[in-house]
């Protein structure tokens, strides 16, 4: 597992964050430790770090109104259901998008990071 201190020190060395940013993924990491062991994932720091960052981009684009390019729908059935839940709980979960349906790409490319946190247990 990780400190979340630290994985949010090595976020914003890599990636711009605003102290709002900032706040909202130092509630937001805690959330990813807690869920992850649910599906069977141990998410070791720089995994967590990677991580992030992709929710980084996420909160940046929550904010401005954008939103990833469509993925086809048949897209989710390349990755574990319980990966695709335990993406679509977490993006729920962030800060200020509780009461937002997350889109199929944010859930499908999220849900790739713990298909490759599994790959690197060496499928444990």
């Amino acid at each position: 597992m990780f400190i979340t201190s630290s994985v949010l020190r090595d976020i914003t060395e890599k990636a711009t964050a605003d102290q709002e940013a900032q706040s909202k993924l130092e509630d937001w990491l805690p959330r990813l430790q807690e869920y992850a062991p649910e599906a069977g994932l141990k998410i070791g720091h720089d995994k967590a770090v990677v991580i992030g960052i992709h929710l980084l981009a996420y909160l940046k684009r929550l904010d401005q109104g954008e939103r990833l390019p469509e993925i086809p729908d048949e897209m989710l059935t390349e990755i574990s259901p319980e990966y695709e839940r335990l993406s679509r709980k977490l993006l729920k979960l962030v800060p200020g998008a509780e009461s937002q349906e997350p889109d199929t790409a944010e859930i499908f490319y999220l849900a790739v990071h713990f298909e490759a946190v599994k790959a690197n247990m060496g499928g444990n």
